[in-house]
């Protein structure tokens, strides 16, 4: 599905949609199924919105018609976060029921989570820079990039907040930090000018820090992955 939204495949973006509301509306009706324990059914409550909100955010992209990009990409984005909130809620609920995943996997899971929020949260800052710079707007960029910065900040106090398991991770994720502090200071720089003329015009590829950034997020998220996957307690059955 996001394949498809990024490669412009309108009809295939819509089908996958379609298809994956039908697998979070069944995975929610078996939830609704099972009696859980009174310690568990708050989590399962927070499962269950997140995954109606999905649901109802799937049937809109199915029902896309290919004319506003900007929407398609804030229910694109919308949806991801959503997910991901899925699969945090969901470890919280197997460690309830005292089957926890392993700290590895759980980690990856709040990395992925704070990830998909601050593409969430940076949609909407971009949208206003582009739409201020194009108007010669130089109040409205600064107040555009004072968005972006905001969440850029609140994306690294989500990665303070994860509980790092032992080893290289939380050097990693130091240096996931580095380069968003770093895209932070160049936010502040692009638009600290006296006129739009003057605005730091970003690379076409991104800035150096911001495609940094990326790398370290995929590099720590992979590490994590590697070693959840011979960790778990599952594989240990």
């Amino acid at each position: 599905m996001g394949e498809a939204s990024l490669a412009g495949d309108i009809g295939v973006m819509k089908d996958k949609a379609r298809e994956y509301r039908d697998v979070v509306a069944t995975f929610d009706a078996r939830l609704g199924d099972i009696t859980f324990p009174d310690a568990a059914e708050p989590i399962v409550d927070e499962m269950r919105e997140l995954l109606a909100t999905e649901v109802t955010g799937l049937g809109e992209l199915a029902a896309y018609d290919g004319k506003d990009v900007i929407r398609k990409a804030t229910l694109k984005n919308n949806l991801e976060a959503d997910d991901a909130a899925v699969g945090v809620e969901g470890n919280r609920l197997r460690e309830a029921l005292g089957h926890p995943e392993s700290t590895f996997g759980v980690a990856a899971d709040l990395l992925e989570a704070a990830d998909t929020v601050l593409f969430k949260d940076l949609l909407d800052p971009w949208a206003k820079f582009k739409a201020a710079t194009a108007a010669n707007d130089l109040a409205g960029a600064k107040a555009a990039n004072a968005i972006e910065i905001d969440a850029l900040q609140r994306y690294i106090d989500r990665l303070d907040a994860i509980d790092w398991p032992p080893g290289s991770f939380e050097g990693q994720a130091n240096t996931l930090r580095e380069h968003i502090r770093g895209q932070i200071e160049f936010d502040r720089r692009q638009t600290d000018v006296a006129s739009t003329a003057d605005i730091v015009r970003a690379p076409e590829g991104g800035t150096p820090e911001w495609n940094a950034a990326r790398a370290a997020y995929d590099a720590l998220w992979d590490s994590l992955m590697q070693t959840h996957v011979t960790a778990r307690p599952a594989s240990k059955c």
